[in-house]
């Protein structure tokens, strides 16, 4: 089969094909986001919420929300994230305990009696800055459409009128447009600099520890945990030798171990900034 035009956008799986036709570093690698949700049927006849509720984005966290469903007493719960290079297994069996516990607790007591309907698990695409893969590449006629985390579904449609510009337009359609930010073959965006993320992920990873459980005694504050996470946070970016700030969720809490600084993770990630910084020239 042959095309004058090929959309890339197979989720966790375009990095692997992406490497297949582009040069070491060319593409920020795609990291697969593995996360639980349920559904449940209440067991109650009590009144339930007829809105969404969400609590924040936290690296370690997704961000805990309650959906209710076309179902008079259903609703969905999610959602779980655990970032990795290679592909999960599945999910881990604390987190899945965590989330519905933190439901109870946060949301609705009842929920800890609902009946389980359905378990599901699914990979978010998420390149390495976060930020998503658009656009053409430096390989004729090959366009990206990926890495697009969390905001998949509800951006499609703006993704897909630009796409279709460019294939009509060519490449002034992509020179006008703000997703020329998003360009394939780039750099990790950066957003802030590293002394900066080192500070944003200690903070992120402090109210990752309260949210899981952790209980300071009455006369202390967050700092203890942030000092805690701030030296393993500053180690693993000493590792890298040449590091980018990453986004919080990139480094909490797959690299708070001291020993997660000689896993394959880390090292794929020293590889990937070598040949980038090679690639483009940095």
């Amino acid at each position: 089969m042959s095309a004058d035009a090929v959309v890339l956008a197979a989720g966790v799986a375009s990095g692997a094909l992406a490497r297949q036709v582009l040069p070491p570093g060319a593409v920020p690698p795609m990291l697969h986001g593995t996360g639980l949700a349920v559904t449940v049927k209440r067991a109650n006849t009590g009144p339930r919420g007829r809105h969404v509720i969400r609590t924040p984005n936290r690296a370690g966290t997704c961000g805990l929300h309650v959906v209710p469903l076309a179902a008079e007493d259903e609703q969905y719960i999610g959602a779980t994230n655990v970032i990795s290079f290679d592909p999960a297994p599945g999910v881990h069996l604390g987190l899945a305990q965590t989330m519905m516990r933190q439901a109870s607790e946060q949301v609705d007591q009842a929920l800890a009696v609902a009946y389980v309907r359905r378990w599901m698990i699914g990979t978010r695409p998420i390149p390495l800055d976060c930020y998503p893969l658009i656009g053409p590449c430096s390989v004729p006629g090959l366009l990206f459409a990926t890495g697009t985390y969390r905001d998949g579904f509800h951006s499609s449609p703006a993704i897909a009128r630009h796409l279709a510009a460019v294939l009509l337009r060519g490449t002034a359609a992509e020179r006008d447009s703000p997703f020329a930010h998003f360009a394939p073959e780039r750099m990790p965006i950066e957003t802030m600099s590293v002394p900066e993320a080192v500070d944003d992920t200690a903070r992120h990873a402090a109210d990752t520890m309260h949210d899981q459980g952790t209980r300071m005694p009455w006369w202390l504050d967050s700092t203890p945990l942030e000092e805690w996470a701030r030296e393993r946070i500053r180690t693993f970016y000493e590792s890298l030798e040449d590091p980018v700030a990453l986004p919080p969720e990139m480094v909490d809490p797959q690299f708070l171990d001291p020993a997660a600084i000689e896993t394959r993770s880390v090292d794929l990630l020293r590889q990937y900034l070598r040949a980038a910084r090679t690639h483009h020239g940095t």
